[in-house]
């Protein structure tokens, strides 16, 4: 049983589930996390990998739904430091790569049977490239190459193992954009549109709004604001601004580039 690339993401039973490909810490807290997805066991001994250094063992079957971790062989004690509750079900050789890379697991006859070509530009969540949390895999029947397919963990550190939920203040989304405003028209600004689609009201005090990965604090939301259930708001964009009034110190590209919305524990300080 094996699985062509290029076919349904869905049509092999084992997925890539979450990638610790950037740690904030080191390589030692790499990991890549297996899930067996169908309702039948299925073996994989000797099944190998492109892009790290493993092969699994004769006799290793995965039961239905269960989750293999594979970790970095680094420092395999600071791994279950920071993972008490974790056994991995092996240590990988290599290192992950920062900027993204293929991954392929492929069974022993060399067939490919789950795979992921994962990276850190373009939609692919900047939270997971160095700042503490993981890629985590939110649809399987999505083409596991493509970043709709993963969003960041909701979890400093990521949460391997186990299945995380998105607290309700992570389903904030960026509803709307407008980049065109008329600078000769005082009331025509840019602005980003917020839409909360949770039965619950979001304190977004502190929440940053940017069009840079390398500067997260040019545009800070005033404490108090706050988006009521299922509802929408508008954050005018203007430049020459101070930061934490009711509108930002940029203005957005009228020809497109990438915006960015970080909550409190996307820029908490990752601990270890």
């Amino acid at each position: 049983l094996w699985a062509m690339e290029g076919s349904s993401a869905a049509s092999f039973p084992i997925q890539i589930t979450e990638l610790m490909y950037h740690p904030v810490d080191g390589k030692e807290f790499e990991f890549v996390e297996i899930q067996n997805t169908g309702e039948a066991p299925v073996d994989l001994s000797f099944a190998s990998w492109d892009g790290i250094e493993f092969r699994f063992a004769e006799g290793d079957i995965i039961q239905s739904e269960e989750i293999w971790i594979i970790a970095s062989n680094d420092e395999p004690e600071a791994f279950l430091n920071r993972y008490p509750d974790l056994t991995p079900k092996g240590y990988f050789g290599k290192k992950l790569s920062d900027g993204g890379e293929k991954l392929t697991l492929s069974d022993a006859s060399g067939h490919p049977i789950a795979w992921a070509d994962y990276g850190d530009s373009g939609f692919w969540p900047l939270e997971a490239d160095g700042i503490g949390h993981s890629l985590e895999r939110v649809d399987l029947f999505d083409d596991p190459n493509s970043p709709t397919a993963w969003r960041s963990s909701s979890m400093l550190n990521g949460s391997p193992g186990s299945h995380s939920t998105v607290p309700a203040s992570l389903q904030i989304q960026i509803s709307e954009i407008y980049a065109t405003s008329d600078l000769n028209k005082a009331d025509d600004v840019d602005f980003v549109e917020l839409w909360n689609p949770s039965e619950t009201e979001i304190d977004l005090s502190g929440w940053r709004i940017t069009d840079s990965g390398l500067e997260l604090d040019r545009y800070i939301l005033p404490i108090g604001t706050m988006i009521e259930p299922k509802s929408w708001l508008a954050v005018p964009l203007t430049v020459g601004t101070e930061l934490g009034n009711d509108s930002a110190g940029f203005a957005l590209g009228a020809s497109g580039e990438t915006l960015f919305l970080l909550s409190l524990i996307h820029i908490s300080e990752p601990t270890r």
